[in-house]
């Protein structure tokens, strides 16, 4: 039995492996670095001799996780080795010490679109949104089908954990609540998107349908703009972390996470952790570097993974496999979705397929609001349209993702 089943049970360019060791390196050459150390003490003798270890190695506390019992520092980079020893030779003072590490959104290529590209509306199908013509993404995982018994249920949230959210962009204005949206980057209660990847996200999503604007949504569900990523498209796994826990304790049943890394973090782990023991859905990109390496948080065992397709029927030859890091596909690349400055894009990417399983998790909580995350996953392995070798495997996990989820 694999690790889903026992779960059910219970960058604007290619992310690639160069790039990814190219930035940790330049991580890496700066004399300080970003440090969590997680889990110490409660015991006032002890956490008082841990703050004299931090202060001995000039840490400056950068934040506290109270939920995950965490701290995140900033020490001289020569002294990591020395304050991680030093911690960890009593167990009793903290129980790991790792390196900050940052995630990347997964997007494999992106084109803004211009209005000559509008596609002309044709009746064989169901929304009256300009550029609907061109999206195969919704029609390829029977979409049409869904909404005709479910468009959305607006008490359903999903949180977009990402670079922001344009969240007046007309077609997603009626879909995003900012008086729920959070940036973690900047501190403040303004989620605006500075970099455009986190927009096509949510349109994906929730963009309006049938409303004679741009694109189709998935779902007509409430979005919540969390960000956490930059406007390079990066972040460190502390603030994600944030992002995580904030999207969980305000009410969101799905987070979105088109992004990852090729680190496993702790803080990062235990996020995801908390997030599925409070009932919700961590749905995360699985990479673009077309080969079978764990893509966190993709990997990690309550998260599903999934993979891009080309087509309907096949995986995109740049999306990452892997048993441990796919468990489901979905449309991936040209898709067309909202984009910053009320423009819209065509974008290839894990990321891209993720809002798709998201949108489909949106689905499920619509039609059945008494669903719990494991009834949702259950239902979404068991009606996924199997591809490749029958039954599960490590290019398509179940299949790909379906959202007509009323059939016996």
């Amino acid at each position: 039995m694999n690790r889903f089943t026992l779960m059910l049970f219970a960058a604007v360019f290619s992310v690639s492996a160069l790039t990814v060791a190219a930035q940790a390196i330049e991580r890496r050459s700066s004399t300080e670095m970003r440090i969590n150390i997680g889990r110490p003490s409660t015991n006032p003798a002890l956490k008082a001799k841990v703050k004299n270890i931090l202060a001995e190695y000039g840490c400056r506390l950068k934040k506290e996780i109270p939920q995950l019992k965490a701290l995140t520092c900033v020490i001289p980079k020569n002294k990591f080795l020395s304050i991680k020893d030093r911690l960890l030779l009593d167990q009793s003072l903290v129980q790991y010490v790792e390196e900050d590490f940052q995630r990347h959104i997964a997007l494999k290529e992106i084109r803004v679109l211009d209005d000559s590209e509008v596609a002309g509306f044709r009746a064989a199908y169901a929304p009256n949104d300009p550029y609907y013509p061109s999206q195969w993404g919704p029609t390829c995982i029977s979409a049409e089908a869904a909404w005709d018994v479910e468009p959305g249920d607006r008490n359903v949230i999903v949180a977009v954990v990402d670079t922001g959210v344009d969240w007046d962009h007309p077609d997603l204005v009626a879909s995003v609540d900012t008086s729920i949206d959070f940036d973690f980057v900047n501190n403040d209660n303004d989620a605006m998107d500075d970099n455009g990847h986190g927009t096509h996200v949510a349109g994906t999503i929730a963009a309006g349908i049938n409303n004679l604007i741009g694109v189709a949504g998935l779902q007509q569900v409430t979005i919540m703009a969390v960000k956490g990523l930059d406007a390079t498209g990066s972040g460190y796994d502390s603030v994600l972390a944030q992002c995580i826990i904030y999207a969980v304790d305000n009410g969101a049943r799905v987070i979105n996470c088109s992004w990852g890394g090729l680190f496993s973090g702790t803080v990062m782990k235990d996020a995801v952790n908390y997030a599925f023991a409070q009932g919700a859905i961590v749905v995360a990109a699985a990479g673009n570097s077309g080969v079978e390496w764990n893509f966190y948080p993709a990997s990690y065992s309550k998260v599903v993974g999934v993979a891009a397709l080309q087509d309907c029927t096949n995986r995109a030859s740049w999306s990452n496999w892997g048993f441990s890091n796919v468990q489901i596909a979905a449309p991936g690349a040209d898709i067309i979705s909202t984009y910053w400055d009320n423009a819209y894009a065509s974008a290839s990417g894990t990321s891209m397929a993720s809002p798709h399983v998201a949108g489909v998790m949106a689905a499920y909580f619509s039609y059945d609001p008494s669903f719990t995350n494991i009834d949702v996953l259950m239902h979404m392995a068991a009606n996924a349209d199997d591809l490749g070798t029958p039954g599960n495997d490590k290019y398509y996990g179940y299949g790909r993702v379906d959202m007509f989820p009323f059939a016996d």
